[in-house]
């Protein structure tokens, strides 16, 4: 009997851990340029050697206000890619605030400059 508890107890927690990683991603990328390096970045994936600029907050809206905009710059050069993600914490946030709490993931690369 404590076998089968334990059993369920450890899905129970496997399950909200399931449930607490992304939801989704979304990841926009310019194929025509080339994107400012960093050879000490040494991540796996689609990160690897780039210069990646990180922004991990919370925005709070006001009453009336159902969008927000968010401003960063790359320079004269652009942006190489963005990265939007969306947690199931964040999603929560935003349900008990009632939508005046967002959670903002972003990633961004900027393009190399030109010689």
């Amino acid at each position: 009997m404590k076998l089968i508890q334990n059993n369920l107890k450890l899905c129970c927690i496997l399950l909200l851990l399931t449930f607490l990683q992304s939801c989704y991603s979304v990841r926009m990328v310019n194929t025509s340029g080339v994107p400012q390096p960093d050879p000490m970045n040494n991540v796996a994936g689609f990160y690897r050697h780039k210069a990646v600029t990180k922004i991990d907050t919370v925005i709070k809206l006001k009453t009336l206000e159902k969008e927000f905009t968010l401003l960063e710059k790359c320079g004269d050069r652009g942006f190489h890619s963005v990265e939007y993600r969306n947690t199931f914490g964040g999603l929560l946030r935003s349900v008990f605030s009632f939508g005046k709490k967002k959670t903002v993931q972003i990633k961004y690369v900027c393009l190399k400059e030109s010689n």
